[in-house]
C-alpha cells in the first residue's frame, strides 16, 4: 500500500498544490479547517536581498486590496506573517485564467471578448478614480470564479500616485514586454493611460490569440511596438464589429494622449457594442492624424505569427523587411531609449 503524502501546512491552512511561481513567491492552493479552498500568497524572492522590497510589494498589495474592494477584483480573505514569512489569503478561482483559456481553446467569441473588456474596464476605472494604477495588465493575471465572472489579480505592481514616486526609479521598465505601453517600456512612470494601452494587448490578444506586437527577442518586440503601425485585429480575425476594432486600435496609440480619455470612457465605449456591428473594410480611412493600417512586420514570413502569410510585401511592393533587419538610422533611438515619442498633433 502506497505511503500518503505529507501534508505540508502553512500556519493553519494546508496547502494542496503550487499553482505559480515567479519573482517575488508562490501561490498555493490551499484548504481553511473546514476545507474550503483559497489561495495563498507566498514571499520568497529569488534573491534574499529583495526580501525588503518584497515586504514593502505584499503590504502596499494588502493595503489596495482592502481600500478598493470591486465584484471584479480578487477578494482578500486574510494576510500576515508566519514564522516570519508574510503571506496573502485570497479568494480560490477555479478558472482558467484569460492566458490558459485562448491557449487551450482559442481566441475569445465576440460576446466573450466584450464582457472581459466590460469587466475589466469597470474594475480599472475604479482603481484609476482611487489614483491606483495597475501596471501589468496581461492574460495570465485576469481569471474567472465559479460563477464565470472576470476577476483582475496581481496588485504586487499598483501603485497610488505616492508610491509611484517612490518605489519604481526612472528608467526602470516596470511590467511584461509586448503588454506594457511603450511610455512604460522607456521608463517613464506609468499613468491610467498606460492601463488602457494594457487593456487594448488584452482585448487584441483575447480576439486574435496574439499581442500586436510579437518576436523572436525582447528587443525586437520593443522596437517594433516603437515604429510599427497597429495591425487592426480585424486584419487577422474578419467581422469585428467596426466600434470595437477602431477603440482597440485607439487603446494601442503609441501617443498616450490620442489614445480614450479615461478608463470610464472605454468602459462606455464597450457598453454601446453589440457583436452584430460586423465591421466593413478593415483599414481606417485615411485622415488628418490617422495612423496607416500597414501591416506589422509580425504579420510577415520569419516573425512568429501563426497569421504569416508567405510571400508578403509591404505596400510599396518591396519586400517584407525580415524580423532582425537593421533599423533605419533615424529610429536608432529606439534601442537605447525604449520607444520613439511621436510629436503632438493638432486635434481635428
Amino acid at each position: 500500500m502506497a505511503e500518503e503524502p505529507v501534508t505540508a501546512r502553512f500556519g493553519r491552512w494546508r496547502l494542496v498544490e503550487e499553482t505559480a511561481r515567479g519573482g517575488w513567491g508562490a501561490v498555493h492552493r490551499a484548504e481553511d479547517a473546514a476545507g474550503d479552498p483559497t489561495a495563498i500568497k507566498i514571499l520568497a524572492p529569488r534573491d534574499p536581498a529583495d526580501l525588503p522590497e518584497g515586504r514593502e510589494r505584499f503590504r502596499r498589495e494588502e493595503d489596495l486590496l482592502r481600500r478598493y474592494p470591486h465584484p471584479h477584483l480578487v477578494r482578500l480573505l486574510d494576510a500576515g506573517e508566519t514564522e516570519g514569512t508574510p503571506f496573502l489569503v485570497l479568494e480560490w478561482l477555479p478558472g482558467p485564467d484569460l492566458l490558459s483559456r485562448v491557449a487551450g481553446a482559442g481566441p475569445l467569441t465576440l460576446d466573450d471578448a466584450l464582457r472581459v473588456g466590460r469587466d475589466a474596464a469597470a474594475v480599472l476605472a475604479h482603481l484609476h478614480e482611487g489614483g491606483v494604477v495597475h501596471r501589468d495588465l496581461k492574460p495570465s493575471n485576469f481569471s474567472f470564479d465559479a460563477s464565470a465572472a472576470l476577476k483582475l489579480l496581481d496588485l504586487g505592481l499598483a501603485a497610488d500616485p505616492a508610491a509611484l514616486k517612490t518605489l519604481t526609479a526612472r528608467g526602470t521598465f516596470i511590467g511584461t514586454v509586448g503588454f506594457a505601453a511603450p511610455e512604460v517600456a522607456a521608463g517613464e512612470t506609468a499613468g491610467p493611460e498606460s492601463d488602457i494601452y494594457g487593456l487594448g494587448v488584452v482585448l487584441y490578444w483575447c480576439l486574435t490569440g496574439r499581442p500586436p506586437f510579437t518576436g523572436r527577442t525582447e528587443r525586437t518586440v520593443l522596437r517594433r511596438q516603437a515604429r510599427d503601425p497597429i495591425l487592426p485585429p480585424s486584419e487577422l480575425r474578419p467581422r469585428i464589429p467596426s466600434e470595437f476594432n477602431a477603440l482597440i486600435c485607439a487603446m494601442l496609440e503609441i501617443n498616450p494622449t490620442r489614445r480614450p480619455d479615461g478608463m470610464r470612457r472605454v468602459e462606455s465605449r464597450l457598453a454601446k457594442i453589440t457583436p452584430n456591428q460586423i465591421s466593413g473594410p478593415s483599414r481606417p480611412r485615411a485622415g488628418r492624424g490617422a495612423r496607416p493600417a500597414t501591416p506589422s512586420p509580425a504579420a510577415w514570413p520569419g516573425a512568429t505569427n501563426p497569421h504569416a502569410r508567405e510571400g508578403a510585401r509591404a505596400p510599396d511592393g518591396t519586400p517584407a523587411p525580415g524580423p532582425d533587419d537593421p533599423l533605419p538610422p533615424q529610429s536608432q533611438t529606439i534601442i537605447r531609449k525604449g520607444f520613439r515619442r511621436r510629436p503632438a498633433e493638432p486635434a481635428p
